[in-house]
């Protein structure tokens, strides 16, 4: 189950308020959690439970941790989606498609040494990591549109290898200055 859909059926279930027995005023909301979970496959009463045996446990203090279970939960999920993916750091030239033949003919200087790879990011990038001479920081896979993603997390291509690569924006010319495996 996913951290969004969980959050959707805690609070389709009524919210944290919903959860404890001294909020009788929030009862109507919950007498409609059934169909509602359902469309989403939830089991509608597993929540409410947790949230009841809780507050019995605990009494009044049950009531705040009934208000940030549903908070702890999503927060925990969503960190837990990032983990097993892999993380590279990179830098780029994006050109559009018309100048292309620039973006070569900077390829070829900086292979030769002639021109830094910063410094054709500031000159011809139209990216805003211009500025940052092309980087682009630590990413996860999946958070690049799926060509550039592709190139990127290639382990068939070397660290520092420049790979030119046609996206939606344009054309990227693409050096990889770490990747985790």
């Amino acid at each position: 189950m996913t951290s969004a859909r969980l959050l959707v059926g805690v609070l389709l279930a009524g919210g944290a308020g919903a959860f404890s027995p001294s909020c009788s005023h929030v009862a109507p909301r919950r007498m409609h959690a059934a169909p509602r979970a359902r469309m989403l496959d939830l089991q509608p009463i597993q929540i409410p439970v947790i949230g009841s045996f809780i507050h019995e446990k605990l009494g009044p203090f049950g009531d705040v941790i009934n208000f940030f279970l549903p908070i702890a939960i999503v927060a925990q999920l969503g960190a837990l989606k990032d983990m097993g993916k892999r993380t590279a750091r990179a830098s780029h030239v994006l050109v559009p498609p018309e100048r292309y033949g620039e973006l070569l003919a900077a390829k070829a200087k900086i292979e030769a040494g002639e021109l830094a790879f910063e410094d054709a990011a500031r000159e011809l990038s139209t990216c805003p990591s211009a500025k940052r001479g092309g980087d682009l920081g630590e990413f996860t896979t999946g958070k690049m549109v799926r060509e550039f993603d592709a190139a990127v997390f290639d382990d068939s291509k070397p660290i520092g290898e420049l790979q030119m690569v046609r996206t939606q924006f344009g054309w990227h010319l693409v050096s990889v200055a770490s990747r985790s495996t």
